[in-house]
Parts: structure tokens; C-alpha cells; sequence
């Protein structure tokens, strides 16, 4: 990336301004990837558990809580405005999630699991309440954007 004296990144894509048609385009990619990530996990978590080396005993509850902070990022990219709707989309598809296992002769469904989901949501949502007094994301990411064009 090319920076003048002053540390001015002077790329092609620094120099273009943020617009709404922009970040409408980069909420649309957001709400497709998110789609994407909560049907692939939830074929995953029904596939047969693969037999992986744990280096942690809580392992799994850390996949679960890092999955869904992923997750509730990409939603709250999607759609900021709707970041209390996002947690109980997200929180439900945790508990369907572990539901569905429990139905399986070679899952388990775990409530611990559900909450480390929950866990996951909620403190994305609580750093991102504690940035913004309005909790809007898309305001942080536009506003740090707009202060690396400067």
C-alpha cells in the first residue's frame, strides 16, 4: 500500500469515498455470507463429529462461542439497525441446532453448547453497545473508514 510522507495511504481503494451505494453492496455481501455461514454450520453440527486432538478440555465451547461471534459480526455488517432481532435469530438457530443433534444416534445436543453460542452473540453485541452509544456498527466500521482517508 502506497503512503505519502504524512502516512496518507494513497491506493486506489483508500481514495474512493464511502457512499451509500457502497455500503449498501458491502450490507448485501454480509446478509449473503451470513446465510451461507448459518446453513454450513448447521450441516457441520450434523454431520458425524469428527475425531480431532483437543488441546483444552472447553475446546468445543470456545468453537461454539468464536463460531457465533463470526456470525453476529456479519449481521450486525447486514443489518445494524437490527442487532436485538439478530441475537434472537441467532440464539434460536443455536437451540434448533442443539435440538437437531439430540435427535441423532451419533450427536449429542448440549444445552452448555447453546449457551457458549449465547456467549458468543452477546459479548460481540455488548463491545460493540459499549463503542457506539447507538450500537450501530455500520456507524464505527463507516466512521474508521472515513478516518483512513484522511
Amino acid at each position: 500500500m502506497a503512503r505519502t510522507s504524512s502516512g496518507r495511504c494513497t491506493s486506489a481503494c483508500c481514495s474512493v469515498p464511502e457512499t451509500p451505494l457502497t455500503t449498501r453492496s458491502r450490507q448485501q455481501r454480509c446478509r449473503l455470507a451470513l446465510v451461507l455461514g448459518l446453513a454450513l454450520l448447521f450441516v457441520l453440527a450434523l454431520l458425524p463429529a469428527p475425531d480431532l486432538p483437543r488441546l483444552l478440555s472447553w475446546q468445543d465451547k470456545l468453537e461454539h462461542a468464536f463460531a457465533y461471534a463470526g456470525l453476529a459480526l456479519l449481521g450486525a455488517l447486514a443489518w445494524p439497525q437490527h442487532l436485538g432481532r439478530l441475537a434472537i435469530i441467532l440464539l434460536i438457530h443455536g437451540a434448533l441446532i442443539e435440538l437437531a443433534q439430540s435427535l441423532t444416534t451419533y450427536r449429542l445436543g448440549d444445552p452448555w453448547d447453546w449457551l457458549a453460542d449465547a456467549l458468543g452473540v452477546s459479548v460481540l453485541l455488548l463491545v460493540q453497545r459499549r463503542q457506539s452509544p447507538t450500537g450501530n456498527i455500520q456507524a464505527n466500521l463507516d466512521a474508521s473508514l472515513s478516518r483512513g482517508n484522511e
